[in-house]
């Protein structure tokens, strides 16, 4: 599993936060940049979906989807990876897909 892209707690007005790559993170937080998914979440994660809604999905691999053996699928603005034999993400933080 990779880890957090460059995480820091914040500490401000009295609240301490994570960041990602200078992104504030809540949990659960799942977070998209340059062409990656992110995620922070403290519960495993058995399938996801999503919607894009600017520009177009060619295609959703590695991070730790590959890894979990997930079969992802995409159309023009959806993805949606699962496991057919039940195995999930574990719960912490790293990229979900690129």
């Amino acid at each position: 599993m990779q880890f957090c892209h460059n995480p820091r707690f914040v500490a401000q007005n009295g609240k301490v936060t994570l960041e990602i790559d200078g992104v504030a993170a809540t949990d659960p937080s799942f977070t998209f940049d340059n062409g990656e998914v992110w995620y922070n979440i403290s519960e495993d994660i058995g399938g996801f979906q999503f919607n894009v809604d600017v520009g177009i999905v060619n295609s959703a691999s590695g991070g730790s989807a590959e890894a979990a053996e997930f079969t992802t699928q995409v159309s023009d603005s959806f993805v949606i990876g699962f496991s057919f034999d039940g195995s999930v993400i574990p719960a912490g933080c790293g990229t979900l897909t690129n």
